[in-house]
């Protein structure tokens, strides 16, 4: 098990992986102000901006992030730049030499995208950097795309599956490790993994609570495989994942289940999950009040 020097808690020796590893390398000796990072939910991007951060000269000095995908363009506007009245610093000052990690970039409206541009591009002796982030293709006329750092989807590194899930197996479960039996890791290997490496630590966490003796077989695996539809397509696709054992199940626990894997898959998108499971983003809600259940955080 290892993982590269620039990249803590990064793991993998795919060529994906490994060009990304020479692109940070590249970067880093006089990184720009402003980084652009691009990947799916659950490929690591938050991981990234860390890393970056920490091996900068800003290291010593604060590491701030800002969902921005979650805020209106008048709140996001006042988180970076203060108050209007004074009354309270804004973050790109606070921020000062360190990093200014803007989740969800692609979504900030074009007039205050250009204000935080002018900011930057503004002289001072306190200008932050930038790590910008995008679950989408980036627009390469944005000023946001000047400087890019693409991390590749786990399906184009499934060299790296077998050492990501002994790592995530560790971090979660402790030694001893829970071992993957053959047919377990067919059916990893079988799954696209649109989740990503979010996805496949959810599997493996929630297959280890089911694996006895610490052996995961594959019928603990809540994943599709090849032999069913494509996610995109189903609207049922959430109870296929549902592993019902031969003594039954009750359908609260059914539902409960089925509404926590959507979420799951969908990285805490209510109305993606609304429409796999078949139902009103209402009644989502209701569900989700109902059963408790706890939506996935932000994409790393």
């Amino acid at each position: 098990m290892s993982t590269d020097p620039l990249l803590p808690r990064m793991y993998g020796t795919s060529p994906p992986f490994l060009d990304l590893v020479r692109s940070v390398e590249a970067l880093l000796p006089e990184a720009p102000p402003v980084l652009l990072l691009s990947g799916e939910t659950g490929t690591g991007k938050t991981l990234l901006a860390r890393a970056i951060h920490d091996r900068s000269e800003r290291a010593g000095s604060p590491f701030l992030m800002v969902p921005c995908g979650t805020m209106t363009c008048q709140v996001l506007e006042e988180e970076l730049f203060g108050d209007p009245l004074g009354r309270r610093i804004g973050l790109l000052d606070l921020v000062g030499h360190g990093t200014l990690v803007l989740e969800d970039a692609d979504r900030i409206a074009p007039a205050l995208s250009e204000k935080v541009r002018a900011r930057i591009e503004a002289p001072s002796h306190r200008i932050p950097r930038i790590l910008a982030t995008t679950r989408r293709e980036p627009d390469p006329k944005s000023w946001w795309a000047e400087h890019v750092l693409h991390l590749p989807p786990l399906r184009r590194r499934m060299e790296d599956l077998e050492l990501l899930a002994e790592v995530l197996l560790r971090r979660d479960q402790g030694e001893p490790v829970p071992s993957l039996e053959p047919e377990a890791l067919e059916a990893l290997h079988a799954h696209p993994w649109p989740g990503n490496v979010r996805e496949l630590a959810s599997v493996l966490r929630a297959a280890a609570e089911l694996a006895p003796g610490g052996r995961i077989r594959g019928e603990h695996l809540r994943i599709r495989t090849r032999d069913t539809r494509p996610l995109a397509e189903e609207g049922d696709a959430a109870p296929e994942m549902i592993l019902i054992p031969t003594r039954g199940k009750a359908w609260n626990r059914i539902e409960a289940e089925a509404v926590r894997a959507t979420l799951e898959i969908t990285s805490g998108n209510r109305s993606q999950a609304a429409r796999i499971l078949g139902i009103s983003r209402p009644t989502l809600g209701r569900k989700i009040k109902k059963y408790e259940i706890d939506i996935p955080p932000p994409s790393p």
